[in-house]
């Protein structure tokens, strides 16, 4: 974790009206595919607000975009929503970031997150990162965030509430058979790219048996999310004393925090999977 400068950069500025049309193209047409179910949007409270998910189905980030259109929808073209993004679509042509940088994309780095969250900005973070969205199919309903714990030093150093937001059905829309950790270590090129740790293979429409690319359709599964009760990790006792010794964190104290929010957004995915039917949805 990288310490935070004292004088924070200004965070880009949302183009909202570029969002709002976006938006509007897309609503009807995703809501059409993935009927999807977004629940609890009104717990997200004012200002300053830190959405932490679950990261489901490939490089397309299907989950991403019907979570943005519903917290647009219900707060409103008013109110900059921005998602946290891997590095690795910072090192393709200029173009593509900047234009992701005009809808709320913005570079997973700690100093740009720390930077909106002071200026009042929400944002969704998946801890998770690429080692959790090409997690097997089979572990489709687990989040695997391994010790990704920067989120909670962010969290709490900007004293930004956390909302759990659980979500399933993303990881129906392709079905992963490996991480393809293998692959990766024959390659040679193990820890060329940051926190890419192998080359996915995966069953998708309309290739079959692929990689990440070419990109898949999506299958039409049927996607539910949950925004949880917000939790203030800076006034529990162990936020408190999180940097009170060291200032990367007490690991013991960090862990602490970390297991709370994981067991938060797990409980919610084991209800949200509860009697569901791959693809279809709840019954």
């Amino acid at each position: 974790m990288v310490l935070l400068p004292k004088k924070l950069p200004r965070p880009p500025d949302v183009d909202l009206d570029l969002v709002r049309r976006i938006g509007m193209a897309l609503r009807r047409p995703m809501r059409a595919y993935f009927r999807p179910r977004v629940e609890g949007l009104e717990r997200i409270p004012p200002g300053r607000a830190l959405l932490v998910s679950v990261h489901n189905g490939g490089v397309l980030p299907v989950d991403s975009l019907v979570l943005g259109s519903y917290l647009y929808h219900h707060f409103g073209y008013e109110r900059p929503f921005h998602f946290l993004a891997h590095d690795i679509l910072w090192k393709m042509p200029r173009m593509l970031h900047e234009a992701l940088e005009r809808v709320g994309v913005m570079r997973g780095d700690p100093t740009s997150a720390a930077a909106a969250l002071h200026a009042e900005r929400a944002m969704v973070v998946y801890p998770g990162g690429a080692w959790e969205v090409y997690r097997p199919f089979s572990q489709r309903h687990h989040i695997d965030w391994r010790s990704h714990t920067g989120y909670v030093r962010l969290a709490v150093r900007t004293r930004t509430p956390v909302v759990p937001v659980p979500s399933v059905g993303g990881h129906e829309t392709l079905f992963v058979l490996s991480r393809g950790e293998w692959i990766v270590r024959l390659s040679g090129i193990e820890g060329f790219i940051r926190s890419v740790h192998g080359i996915p293979i995966a069953v998708g429409f309309p290739w079959g048996v692929q990689l990440p690319f070419p990109l898949h359709v999506p299958l039409p599964a049927q996607l539910h999310m949950r925004v949880g009760e917000p939790l203030e990790l800076h006034n529990l006792p162990a936020g408190r004393a999180l940097f009170a010794r060291d200032p990367k964190g007490d690991p013991e104290h960090l862990a602490a925090l970390h297991r709370m929010v994981q067991q938060k957004v797990q409980e919610g995915m084991d209800d949200l999977a509860r009697g569901r039917i791959p693809l279809w949805g709840k019954a």
